[in-house]
């Protein structure tokens, strides 16, 4: 296996996994439309949204339904099984095709990213990771990392660069920031942006000077 295979790899058996609660907490509540602005004169367009939550909602919920045993397969570590289905059990591709609107079916977005990389197929895992709707905040940051790794996987290293930045900024903290941000550095690099590489990869010494990875930040300022 190739580094840069293996550090996709990695990148998914560390961060892809998403906890119960958590995919409960971000996907599951099913949103809600918002209340209609219309007029009260405009009963058949407030009939009309009423009419779409409720199909929404029992959409929703059979999308959820439906997820729990391909959701289980992926946990399991039975990646093209979880993609593919079969054995009464709906893969993670028809999901996405069936209910892709609704939150389950985008969370089976993500699930058939890992699985499509995972059983080696990197050029499909970046079609479903970039039709992925991520949450904000910290949820969001370990799809946006893989989503990046991606598109390095595929040489787009410069759209690389911009997708490890929103990982690195979707939520401040001392780990996944500096990490993302020396990426960052690391895609703009291989792109040839010689400049962009050392204004990320100061950005890691100066903003996180005591983290692990500000010493390779170090090292690639040294480097230039």
């Amino acid at each position: 296996m190739s580094s840069s295979s293996k550090a996709f790899h990695d990148q998914v058996e560390t961060d892809a996994m998403v906890t119960g609660y958590a995919r409960a907490l971000e996907y599951y509540h099913l949103n809600r439309t918002k209340v209609l602005g219309a007029a009260a004169g405009l009963a058949g367009v407030v009939v009309l949204g009423i009419g779409y939550t409720w199909y929404a909602d029992v959409k929703g919920k059979e999308a959820a339904s439906v997820l729990m045993a391909a959701e289980l397969r992926f946990t399991n570590g039975d990646f093209a099984g979880a993609l593919n289905g079969g054995n009464g059990v709906v893969g993670l591709a028809d999901i996405v095709d069936q209910y892709g609107s609704t939150d389950a079916g985008n969370l089976a977005r993500y699930y058939a990213a890992v699985s499509a990389l995972r059983t080696g197929d990197a050029e499909t895992a970046l079609a479903y990771i970039e039709d992925f709707d991520s949450p904000e905040g910290i949820m969001g940051v370990s799809a946006m990392a893989l989503h990046a790794s991606l598109l390095e996987a595929a040489g787009r290293h410069a759209d690389a660069v911009s997708r490890y930045v929103a990982a690195a900024e979707a939520d401040l903290n001392e780990g996944t920031t500096p990490l993302n941000l020396l990426k960052a550095a690391e895609a703009a690099q291989r792109a040839g942006d010689a400049a962009r590489t050392r204004q990320l990869a100061q950005r890691v010494v100066d903003e996180y000077p005591s983290s692990t990875s500000a010493n390779a930040a170090r090292r690639l300022l040294g480097a230039l």
